[in-house]
């Protein structure tokens, strides 16, 4: 009896311990919301009214920045691409913001300043190619639809300077304004759109570290886009506060530019000494060696793991998961691979094997139906654009154009 009595106490107790432990956690959590809203509510409709800084003091704090970031390119022993696109962006950011400082107190010289606003966007839109392009990150064409939108700049900006000496009629100003200034709006939202398809362009294609890179360049552009656009529906009747938080977002932007200038151009360099390393490594390896019994046995084990047990129709595969799997390093792979199986590296020899499969499933009847994206997803590729360049490579022909070719031949045969 005692003990039905002390098990019932300590299962009243547990329940009660229990609820009020929850209890408590929803009154903690409760309050925590309660704070965080007046906050956020105190950010959004008192602090946003009343900045830190005044208007002309961040106008100059991005002037600063502009020059210091021109500067720093400047003085970049190995200049890239990037870094020149890059100061001639801060450069034309400096000019925009030295004419808002300025304004009406220089009279119409305002306007000859302004012309040097004529390379923001458009330049922006070829630095993010030359970010995520290495190999070629624009022709004559992309500079071309990017002068575009500085000669649209500089005619708005040199007609305000020949209207405030020589007058023109309201109404011509207001049809040269209309149309100027609806083709620059048009023009600079079509290069911020390709701006931001820069970065997720080949973002499936991209290693680990390139898709960081792209996603801090996406989380920076949306995030200098959303802002704007949110503090222009809140300070729709205000428009200093809107220019402040217009220019607190461009040294946000410059600055992560910058640094992922800096990120980009360090990854290249390593990838540079990688490639360099390996060309020497080919080097050694392209030297006569003598094949061992381990090393014969060790080729056995490689065509067993990728042919007797279909390995090589993993997308993903790499050299370092053949070599886990072999418990060997992957210098001993690729020698092999070399030496063995008369392979330049591991890439072709998978690549082979995967196109031999693709070649067999093209010329079968039964699977004639099927397209191009599946033959190569059944053979291992990850995507439609590396199988057709590694199968026109081998063969020197597309897949398309290998089953044609094949059911021509069987199409003769039967007339014949």
């Amino acid at each position: 009896m005692l003990g039905k009595i002390i098990a019932n106490v300590r299962l009243w107790f547990a329940s009660f311990s229990k609820f009020s432990l929850q209890k408590l956690t929803f009154f903690l959590a409760k309050s925590i919301c309660i704070k965080l809203h007046m906050r956020l509510k105190f950010v959004l409709y008192s602090r946003w009214n009343m900045p830190i800084m005044e208007l002309n003091q961040i106008q100059l704090v991005v002037l600063a920045c502009a020059v210091t970031f021109l500067l720093a390119q400047v003085f970049v022993r190995n200049k890239s691409m990037m870094h020149i696109l890059f100061a001639i962006f801060c450069g034309s950011v400096a000019m925009v913001t030295t004419k808002k400082i300025t304004g009406d107190a220089i009279g119409a010289y305002q306007y000859l300043i302004g012309i040097g606003a004529c390379a923001t966007c458009n330049v922006y839109w070829l630095l993010a190619r030359s970010l995520f392009r290495e190999k070629v990150p624009f022709t004559k064409r992309h500079v071309l639809f990017a002068s575009i939108v500085s000669i649209l700049t500089i005619s708005s900006q040199s007609y305000r300077f020949a209207d405030s000496y020589l007058h023109f009629a309201a109404s011509t100003n207001q049809f040269v304004f209309g149309v100027l200034g609806e083709m620059t709006v048009m023009m600079s939202s079509a290069v911020l759109l390709l701006s931001m398809w820069e970065a997720i362009n080949g973002f499936s294609q991209a290693d680990a570290l390139q898709k960081k890179q792209r996603l801090l360049f996406l989380s920076m552009f949306f995030g200098a886009v959303g802002t704007i656009k949110l503090i222009e529906v809140i300070h729709s009747g205000n428009p200093d506060a809107v220019q402040y938080y217009i220019a607190a977002v461009t040294v946000m932007v410059m600055c992560t530019t910058q640094c992922l200038i800096n990120w980009v151009k360090a990854t290249r360099s390593s990838t540079t000494s990688t490639q360099k390393s390996q060309q020497t490594m080919s080097k050694v390896k392209a030297q006569p060696v003598v094949s061992s019994e381990d090393d014969k046995l060790l080729a056995a084990n490689i065509r067993r793991q990728l042919i007797n047990e279909e390995r090589y129709l993993q997308p993903q595969l790499k050299v370092a998961d053949l070599a886990r799997m072999l418990d060997t390093s992957e210098y001993r792979i690729s020698r092999v691979m070399n030496n063995e199986l008369g392979a330049k590296n591991f890439n072709q020899f998978v690549n082979k094997l995967r196109v031999e499969r693709a070649k067999r499933l093209l010329e079968d009847p039964s699977s004639s139906h099927w397209p191009v994206l599946v033959i190569g997803l059944e053979s291992g590729f990850a995507s439609v654009r590396p199988f057709t360049r590694a199968f026109k490579t081998m063969t020197g022909k597309t897949p398309n154009q290998y089953r044609n070719a094949v059911l021509d031949g069987l199409g003769a045969v039967e007339h014949s």
